[in-house]
């Protein structure tokens, strides 16, 4: 005799999950939408990042003048002496006397000749930034030179400019610029120091 059981057709039960495999992972159309749009977003943002990337190392290049320039007041305050922050020189790329590509060097000027002479100690160098050009504009005689008094007083008009080698290239204008009123520093990105961008 045949039971009922075995004569019945045997269906899945709804409660039991299906046991048959499943394909774990993705189909190669979908893994090539996925590259194609991780590309279009990287191809979106790296000239973004290239410009931020630029932009951190102007930045960089004026907060170090900035800190040289109030070491060199407080020296110049200390010492009662004229301070001096020179370009190098001599320098290939240092052909105009606004071009300060080769650095600067920040010295006590005992003879106040503007010249790191025998006898007057270098405080500091710097200046040299990968991808950055140092230079001063905006003045009908520039010299390669800003004096600060034995006051800590600094040049209402610096001049300083960090630029791409880029922009530089091109006479422009943007970039990083130092701007002070004769005491406080500060940096302005865009076209210059009046605030125009």
């Amino acid at each position: 005799m045949e039971s009922i059981a075995s004569s019945m057709p045997l269906r899945p039960s709804p409660s039991l999950p299906d046991r048959r495999p499943q394909s774990a992972g993705f189909t190669l159309i979908e893994l090539l939408v996925a590259i194609a749009v991780l590309g279009t977003v990287a191809a979106l943002a790296a000239p973004s990042f290239a410009a931020a990337l630029q932009r951190q190392r102007e930045a960089s290049a004026m907060q170090e003048l900035i800190a040289a320039l109030q070491l060199g007041r407080a020296e110049a305050v200390r010492t009662g002496r004229q301070v001096v922050m020179r370009r190098v020189e001599p320098c290939a790329a240092n052909q105009a006397a606004g071009n300060w590509r080769c650095g600067w060097q920040l010295f006590v000027d005992l003879d106040s000749d503007n010249v790191p002479d025998a006898g007057e100690a270098v405080i500091q160098h710097g200046g040299r930034h990968s991808g950055v050009w140092l230079h001063r504009t905006g003045m009908a005689n520039i010299a390669p030179f800003i004096q600060i008094t034995r006051f800590g007083g600094l040049p209402a008009a610096l001049g300083l400019v960090a630029q791409s080698p880029q922009v530089a290239a091109q006479a422009g204008t943007a970039g990083a610029h130092l701007c002070g009123n004769g005491t406080r520093l500060r940096v302005v990105h865009g076209k210059g120091c009046n605030g125009e961008k």
